[in-house]
């Protein structure tokens, strides 16, 4: 099942990419 792990391992980068974007947003409003 390389295909599923390889879906949830992109879907996981997705999300910490989104955390990272959001923190940085923040960071940049709250300069």
């Amino acid at each position: 099942m390389p295909h599923t792990r390889s879906h949830f391992y992109l879907r996981d980068i997705d999300a910490t990419a989104w955390l990272e974007f959001a923190a940085l947003r923040h960071y940049l409003l709250t300069r």
